[in-house]
């Protein structure tokens, strides 16, 4: 590769330290770096531009300050949502209870198949389900006696 061209300095790591070591890695490798929004090349025609290291350095500092204030403005946004009564976090009552999965006839299959001494690979392969699910219902299951623990795969 001998041009990399990018929108702009944050495109090429998420911090100061981050874009440096990025822009000395392709300048020890000669790659040729092109930042559209501000029209610099780090070696044009071949040759070390000399201004580069100066303002790239400058750019990936004023970038990840950039950073911290967006991060500072959304937790602020965050907390003051909070005091003035909103609610962050999963909506109340979407939580599944332990009666309604059990309740499920996929969750009493995997119970079924558990009790075989089935593994949790075979039976999500049997029922098309995920590894999570069956080993939600193995735990659930566990904690109601509906498996017994030495038959459990």
């Amino acid at each position: 590769m001998s041009e990399l061209v990018v929108e702009e300095f944050s495109r090429l790591g998420r911090n100061t330290g981050d874009i440096i070591q990025t822009l000395e890695w392709l300048e020890e490798h000669q790659v040729n770096v092109f930042v559209r929004n501000i029209g610099l090349q780090s070696r044009p025609n071949g040759e070390k531009n000399l201004i580069w290291k100066m303002i790239s350095s400058i750019m990936s500092s004023l970038y990840e300050m950039e950073l911290d204030n967006i991060k500072e403005r959304t937790a602020m946004g965050r907390m003051v949502y909070v005091q003035n009564g909103g609610r962050l976090g999963r909506p109340e009552n979407t939580n599944e209870s332990d009666k309604k999965f059990l309740d499920k006839e996929k969750t009493q299959d995997i119970i079924k198949y558990l009790n075989k001494n089935r593994t949790v690979r075979e039976i999500c392969k049997i029922l098309g389900t995920s590894n999570k699910t069956v080993l939600k219902a193995k735990r659930i299951g566990e904690k109601y006696g509906l498996i017994s623990i030495t038959n459990a795969a």
